[in-house]
């Protein structure tokens, strides 16, 4: 007796003829949720934000006390990180985009609707003067600097130096201070004046004062041996962050890094607005996107991808991985936990700890991969789950690291925004047009999905007499009926309004209207590649099963328990395939 077992049940892969494939593997999968070698459907996505405005890219941000805001950005390259300052008093958020110098807000100022700053403070490029007035001390020649400082406490580099002799007990009055300031759009709102301390072995200069912007002089009469005592000028080299930077980051040094063109750079550990030129860091290959794991910066390129590793951005070690994976555009990679996953032209790679990996390696040939549009490339991770579009109406998921095919496609997904992981949550979000939605989300609905089994070859044609199906729960019956009543309203009143096709069948110079829907479902609507009206289900059957022999489907049948059914009989055959129809665990 020939009998086809199917336990567990496993993913896609295209790379394998059909014919091929392990016993469990399929042909196709659709909108499962493949864990543990269990079918599964995937849950619809779940409206969780509506933007005032369009839209491009969908962030989440968390304030000091824990609560999520959603931060929308108008371009696909622009990137967004929260202040590398430790407990930030002011909630800052930076930004990059394009066209623009690099940005920042805090977050009382973002959920207010008040315009950003610029990052960075422009570089005083008048010295001071300096009068020498009584006195009858020894003499001692000093040098004074001041420094533009934002109502944040961040500081400029220093301006032309003033140099003078005269008695250490004169007054020195530090002249020419800036009655304006004027450059980088930063809230100055102060002045800091710094000077040398005659009879110390250092160099340095020392904090004097702080005035107010607008003090245009200052009078110092403070005793050499008091003002050694003082701080140290901090940002002798401290420069604004280059205008045309993006990819921005966060790193563990309490850095910010950004990229333009082949250059990386860091800033002041937890001086977000200060950018060292020794802090730059210069790549073989035009930089695309950057990722941060532990004290390493994954630097993506067209190329090999490179490692920075280290505590402090004056000591990063640079090592170039010696296996070509060019990354092409930052919402191609994502960060969850340890690792980074970045889909490259080759396929899917993890960055770990343990090294670099092709996640789809096994799963796609290169030349199936290279079939997929790189420009629409956008990755998230739910839970421990991927989801990545690889064209602008294809999505596929999968588990890394599952030792059998986890990929499916899912549906329902095209000509999104945006994919969004929430690290915090773990979930993955999808943008699109002003809403945010969650992706499967646990609050919605399963969705029904697809299983086609891979094509069993039997050595001599034989007639398979019975089918038995085990699964958890109890299949449901569908019918219109079952629709909840404001699925049915809503149909009725799309069915009132033309055009059906909310993309590409508008009237010249018409609008169509929607009638207000439940906030707990998403309504099938186009562009996330739904029809526009609610169905009570493709299939009237909660499970169901075809079956086909020689291509040719000779069964179908309604599971409603798992007891054995009757095949058709009268006929023999060697290629043998199943399709289950589901919604329930199998």
């Amino acid at each position: 007796m020939v009998a086809v077992r199917i336990e567990p049940f496993g993913g896609m892969r295209p790379a394998i003829s059909d014919r091929l494939l392990a016993t469990v593997e399929a042909t196709r999968v659709v909108n499962a949720n493949i864990e543990n070698g269990t079918l599964r459907g995937l849950g619809y996505a779940d409206p969780v934000y509506t933007f005032t405005g369009s839209v491009i890219r969908a962030v989440p941000l968390y304030k000091k006390d824990g609560t999520r805001v959603w931060f929308g950005l108008g371009s696909a390259s622009a990137s967004v990180a929260q202040s590398p300052v430790v407990n930030d008093s002011y909630d800052r958020v930076y930004w990059t985009y394009p066209g623009m110098r690099p940005q920042y807000n805090t977050m009382a100022r973002i959920e207010n609707g008040d315009p950003a700053y610029e990052l960075g403070i422009t570089t005083p490029s008048a010295a001071p003067t300096l009068t020498v007035t009584g006195g009858s001390g020894s003499n001692e020649t000093r040098a004074y600097v001041y420094t533009f400082v934002t109502s944040f406490g961040e500081e400029s580099a220093p301006s032309p130096a003033a140099l003078g002799t005269g008695p250490n007990d004169a007054t020195w009055t530090v002249g020419n201070l800036p009655a304006i300031y004027s450059g980088i759009n930063s809230p100055v709102a102060s002045i800091r004046i710094y000077r040398t301390v005659s009879g110390t072995q250092t160099a340095d200069y020392r904090f004097v004062t702080e005035v107010s912007l607008g003090t245009t002089s200052y009078n110092d009469t403070a005793a050499t041996d008091l003002v050694a005592l003082n701080s140290a000028l901090p940002s002798l080299k401290w420069l604004p962050p280059v205008s045309t930077m993006a990819g921005l980051i966060r790193h563990a040094s309490g850095s910010l890094v950004g990229f333009d063109g082949r250059n990386v750079y860091f800033s002041e550990p937890y001086q977000p607005h200060a950018w060292p030129v020794s802090y730059t860091y210069t790549m073989p290959h035009p930089v695309t996107a950057l990722a941060s794991i532990d004290d390493a910066v994954i630097v993506m390129t067209m190329g090999r991808p490179i490692i920075l590793s280290g505590g402090h951005p004056s000591l990063m070690a640079m090592a170039v991985l010696p296996q070509p994976a060019p990354i092409p555009q930052m919402r191609g990679v994502v960060v969850s936990g340890r690792s980074v996953f970045a889909m490259s032209t080759f396929g899917i790679v993890q960055f770990s700890a343990s090294g670099v990996q092709l996640l789809t390696g096994n799963l796609y040939t290169p030349e199936q991969w290279r079939t997929f549009d790189s420009s629409k490339f956008m990755i998230a991770v739910d839970d421990t789950r991927l989801v990545c579009r690889v064209t602008a109406d294809k999505v596929l998921t999968l588990l890394p690291g599952s030792e059998t095919s986890t990929l499916s496609e899912v549906s329902g997904l095209a000509n999104i925004d945006d994919l969004v992981h929430d690290p915090n949550t773990g979930a993955a979000y999808v943008l699109s047009g002003n809403q945010v939605y969650e992706w499967n989300s646990p609050r919605a609905a399963l969705a029904p999905y697809t299983w086609v089994s891979k094509t069993f070859v039997m050595p001599k044609p034989i007639n398979l007499g019975a089918l038995q199906l085990h699964f958890s729960g109890v299949p449901v019956t569908t019918s219109p009926s079952s629709l909840p009543q404001w699925q049915q309203d809503y149909n009725a009143s799309r069915f009132a309004t033309v055009p059906l096709d909310t993309l590409n069948a508008y009237p010249i110079n018409g609008e169509v209207t929607f009638p207000t829907q439940n906030p707990s479902l998403m309504a099938p609507l186009q562009p996330l590649g739904g029809v526009p009206l609610f169905a009570p289900a493709t299939r009237q059957c909660g499970l169901s099963v075809r079956v086909f022999a020689n291509s040719t489907q000779v069964a179908q049948l309604c599971i409603s328990d798992e007891k054995i059914r009757r095949l058709p009989s009268g006929f023999r055959a060697t290629d043998w395939q199943f399709q289950i129809d589901a919604v329930g665990d199998i």
